[in-house]
């Protein structure tokens, strides 16, 4: 039987910035392990993109609380795929790269 030398290419699990421990990201980082984001704008009935904190942060930068949970994800190393059959939102869902958010804590300040 052969042995594997390289870690399994990541784990599934619903992801957002209040459901995910900062000591997380280092950790499977440092294991070489990828998270893939399940439901990442909470799906139906999800309530993450109400949450006031996030929607303070959105308005900081001039986006919605959609993108920044996105690019939260993003600068965390997440795998991220939304979900939407709508043509505006998909558009909006691929514009985070004009926006970086900083260390938890500074944000919603």
């Amino acid at each position: 039987m052969a042995t594997r030398k390289s870690l399994p290419g990541g784990e599934s699990d619903r992801t957002a910035p209040a459901l995910f421990p900062a000591c997380c990201g280092g950790t499977l980082r440092k294991a070489r392990h990828r998270l893939r984001s399940l439901s990442p704008l909470g799906g139906t009935g999800g309530t993450i993109l109400e949450d006031p904190v996030l929607k303070k942060i959105a308005e900081k930068h001039k986006k919605s609380a959609a993108q920044v949970t996105l690019r939260w994800e993003l600068q965390n190393g997440i795998i991220t795929i939304p979900k939407s059959t709508h043509q505006e939102r998909i558009r909006a869902n691929t514009e985070l790269y004009d926006f970086e958010l900083t260390a938890a804590g500074n944000e919603s300040d």
